[in-house]
């Protein structure tokens, strides 16, 4: 399943990403760009897909994901028939899974986090046979939050077939839009001419089915959503008539109004108490002192996002560490995990979340606390440790 990605004209296979920095060649972060000396996160109110895969599979099929940086939003739309989805672990299911032997689009999406796979098995069963798949990367995107269907069971269903209609709420959205197509007989039936402002992502034919019937279609469509509001809905056209389902979600961009990022690696100190990790620099637009994120506005119901990756160095013991993400002199606890493990050179990873309210000039710091025995475990410093406030 190669990886794609837009230059800037049409999609492109490609089998790895990689610029030239002036002096030597450097692996592209999708949701990053290269500063000369390192590697910044891109803060853009335009959404695109910025790689994708597909495929087709039966019960418990991998499915390779696209290249995404840490903190990028990746989707997989899955085409089913007659089949329902189990649960993806980490991974939050929007749409609807088929019912009977009728077509269903099902989509799990979830922030990439440093050491994840690049693939994903997809859970299924059911009556149904095989069923396909379309995975793609969206940098700088929110969690989707809006999805409707439109689906036509009859056995004729005529063309055109439709994507429903969706309405955004914030502007310079992206429109994601699946049709899964299912004919009564074997055949090999696609899709053609989705409607403005839709531009097809990929068409994605199932493999060969072991029963009549049981084969599908299933093209992905994206365009942009500038305008908050409704998004009428958009037909595509089937070369037979047959039973469909079309699904629609709306992608946002994140707004970030603070955020900062380590360029130091931090050597932990073993000690009981809570020790504040140093090294960060702030991203575009923010204000880091004294290791500190500063908010820089009064905001209700902002989100706040850690990711981070450590590496342990001794063979001796199994250090238990606390991570904490606190706020002002008063250190207030906002979030906190604790990760155990050990080995020479073995990578862990700490995500924090935390939702609420601040106040224009309110700060925030992380700090660790454990014992072990050296060489120190030390913070990672990168595209992976970085501290995001939407």
């Amino acid at each position: 399943m190669p990886a794609h990605v837009w230059n800037g004209a049409a999609f492109k296979k490609v089998l790895r990403k990689t610029m030239w920095t002036g002096t030597a060649w450097k692996d592209i972060k999708s949701s990053h760009i290269w500063m000369g000396t390192e590697w910044r996160q891109v803060y853009s109110t335009g959404l695109q897909v910025s790689a994708f895969t597909s495929g087709s599979g039966k019960e418990n099929w991998t499915v390779t994901l696209p290249p995404a940086a840490t903190g990028d939003l990746r989707i997989v739309v899955i085409g089913l028939v007659a089949k329902s989805t189990s649960a993806m672990s980490g991974w939050t299911k929007l749409g609807e899974d088929s019912s009977w032997y009728d077509p269903g689009v099902a989509v799990y999406y979830r922030y990439r986090r440093a050491l994840d796979p690049d693939t994903v098995t997809l859970n299924v069963g059911g009556y149904g046979d095989v069923s396909t798949a379309v995975a793609m990367t969206i940098p700088g995107a929110a969690v989707p939050t809006v999805a409707a269907t439109a689906k036509n069971y009859s056995s004729g269903a005529p063309g055109p077939h439709t994507s429903p209609a969706i309405t955004t709420i914030k502007a310079n959205s992206l429109a994601v839009r699946a049709v899964v197509g299912n004919p009564d007989t074997p055949s090999a039936p696609t899709y053609s001419g989705w409607g403005s402002p839709m531009t097809e992502l990929v068409q994605q034919q199932s493999i060969a089915a072991a029963s009549a019937g049981n084969n599908s279609v299933m093209t992905v469509a994206t365009g942009s959503a500038p305008v908050v509001g409704s998004q009428p809905a958009v037909t595509v056209n089937p070369s037979i008539p047959m039973p469909y389902m079309g699904a629609a979600f709306a992608v946002e961009p994140l707004t970030i109004i603070a955020g900062m990022h380590l360029t130091t690696q931090h050597t932990l100190v073993s000690s009981g108490t809570q020790t504040q990790i140093a090294g960060w620099s702030a991203d575009q637009g923010s204000t880091v002192t004294s290791d500190r994120l500063v908010i820089p506005v009064t905001k209700t119901g902002a989100n706040v996002e850690v990711f981070l990756r450590y590496q342990t160095n001794s063979a001796t013991g199994t250090p238990s560490l606390q991570w904490r993400l606190l706020k002002n002199a008063a250190a207030t606890q906002l979030a906190s995990q604790t990760v155990s493990g050990g080995g020479v050179g073995t990578n862990y990873e700490v995500v924090l979340n935390y939702s609420g309210n601040f106040v224009a000039g309110d700060y925030l710091y992380l700090t660790c606390a454990g014992t072990f025995t050296a060489p120190a475990p030390f913070v990672i410093p990168g595209v992976d440790t970085f501290v995001r406030v939407t």
